[in-house]
């Protein structure tokens, strides 16, 4: 029973999976898993990029995914590649986080190219805080979010050019969005031997933004939402979705 209900919620990963530009994060984590290793170490943090890494990226071998689980810790993911570069030279490390969660920690380009650790970090630029605007809006409704993107004063998206900072830093860098560019680009990546970058835009507009959250989130609803409110009250009740 257990790998057949596998089967299916892999088969129903398809239509995140679709050739879209720019690419969802479920595509990315499918053809990630094609450039690498089986025996890769993947390092992630936080948001929409761990869970999906949790939900659809098969690991093959023990001690290969270093999560900060349900802590969630943003700024993670890069630092702990870097770590695991230096315990275990002979493997490819990647670091997969978000522009936001990257953002924490981007500095320690400079550790890494001073100690030449050859750690890829895949950055995938979404321009805000995606998971947390996806759990507003899948449960305030849409348009209801705030504080939750980058954005110039006029409302345009910003993004910093995460591949131009790289490359300022010393790391070898790409900027890149379809998924048939994914495989070559990090594979060009692990084979400088040095630190490098990949960044990805990726999808931004939910659902095809994350994964399907699964289980009970509890997360309040306004009383002047009414019907969202019966809804959420209902469900707490039976602690489901």
């Amino acid at each position: 029973e257990i790998c057949e209900r596998r089967e299916a919620w892999f088969a129903s990963m398809a239509d995140r999976q679709a050739d879209t530009d720019p690419v969802t994060i479920s595509r990315f984590l499918l053809e990630l898993r094609g450039a690498v290793a089986d025996d890769a170490i993947i390092a992630h943090s936080s948001g929409n990029v761990q869970a999906a890494i949790i939900s659809e990226f098969p690991f093959y071998e023990p001690r290969t995914n270093l999560t900060t689980g349900g802590f969630s810790t943003m700024g993670w993911a890069y630092p702990a590649a870097l770590g695991a570069k230096v315990a275990k030279p002979e493997k490819q490390v990647l670091a997969v986080i978000g522009d936001g969660d990257f953002s924490m920690t981007m500095q320690e380009m400079a550790f890494a190219v001073q100690h030449n650790i050859p750690v890829v970090a895949c950055v995938l630029n979404n321009m805000g805080w995606q998971a947390i605007k996806d759990i507003q809006w899948d449960a305030f409704g849409e348009g209801r979010h705030i504080g939750v993107e980058f954005q110039t004063q006029d409302g345009e998206p910003y993004t910093p050019h995460f591949a131009n900072v790289a490359r300022e830093f010393g790391l070898h860098s790409e900027r890149i969005s379809r998924p048939e560019e994914i495989k070559p680009a990090i594979q060009r990546a692990l084979a400088t031997g040095r630190p490098a970058l990949v960044e990805i835009m990726v999808n931004r507009t939910y659902p095809n933004s994350g994964t399907p959250a699964t289980g009970w989130w509890d997360v309040p609803i306004p009383t002047y939402l009414e019907e969202r409110r019966k809804q959420y009250e209902d469900a707490r009740r039976e602690e489901q979705l």
